[in-house]
C-alpha cells in the first residue's frame, strides 16, 4: 500500500489517508516530499510547499505541484484541501509565526477536512515548543480529534525527556464528531 512510505510515528496520517476521501493536499514543510508522493500515488493533488529544494522525482510527479517558498511569507492558494500536512515545522518557528501560519492553513482545510501535525520538544535554543493545548488555540474552531504522544529520555530536556505529538484536527460543526 503507499501508505508504506509513512513512518510508525505517523499512525493517525496513516488512518486518514487510509480511511478518508483526500482529494487535495498541502504539505508545508514538504522536505524530501515522501508524504507528499503518498498522497499522490493515492490519487490525490498536492501542493508540496518548502524553503529548499526538492528531489527530481517530486519535481515530475504529475499529481505534485511543488512549491519553493518561505512558510512565513507564502500566499496559500485560494483552493480548500481535504488535508494539511504540518510535519516537524512548527519548532522553527516563533510563537507569532506559529500562530499566523496556523490561522492562515486554518481558512484553508474544506469542511470534513484534515490538519495533521507532528511537533516535538526540540533540541536547540533556535527552536520553539508547541503543546497540544497551545496548537488547539491556534486552531480554533477546528476539533482536536486525536492526539498520540511518544516520550523518550533524554538528558538534556529539564524533565528528562524528549516529547513528541502526533495530533489531527478536522474541521467539523461544533458538537460534531471526528470521523476518523
Amino acid at each position: 500500500m503507499a501508505t508504506s512510505h509513512v513512518s510508525e510515528t505517523d499512525r493517525l496520517l496513516s488512518e486518514v489517508l487510509e480511511k478518508a476521501s483526500i482529494k487535495n493536499v498541502l504539505d508545508l514543510g514538504a522536505g524530501d516530499g515522501r508524504y507528499s508522493v503518498c498522497c499522490a500515488d493515492l490519487g490525490a493533488k498536492v501542493d508540496a510547499v518548502d524553503l529548499n529544494p526538492f528531489p527530481e522525482d517530486i519535481i515530475d510527479h504529475l499529481n505534485i505541484r511543488t512549491i519553493m517558498a518561505d512558510l512565513n511569507k507564502f500566499r496559500l492558494p485560494a483552493r480548500l484541501y481535504n488535508l494539511v500536512i504540518m510535519r516537524s515545522i512548527l519548532h522553527y518557528l516563533k510563537p507569532k509565526e506559529a500562530e499566523s501560519l496556523l490561522r492562515r492553513v486554518r481558512r484553508h482545510v474544506a469542511p470534513g477536512g484534515f490538519i495533521y501535525i507532528f511537533t516535538t520538544t526540540p533540541a536547540g535554543s533556535n527552536r520553539y515548543a508547541y503543546t497540544p493545548e497551545i496548537i488547539t488555540k491556534m486552531l480554533k474552531p477546528l476539533i482536536l480529534c486525536r492526539q498520540e504522544e511518544t516520550s523518550r529520555a533524554d538528558r538534556t530536556k529539564p524533565d528528562g525527556l524528549f516529547h513528541s505529538w502526533s495530533l489531527l484536527y478536522q474541521n467539523v460543526r461544533s458538537g460534531s464528531a471526528c470521523t476518523v
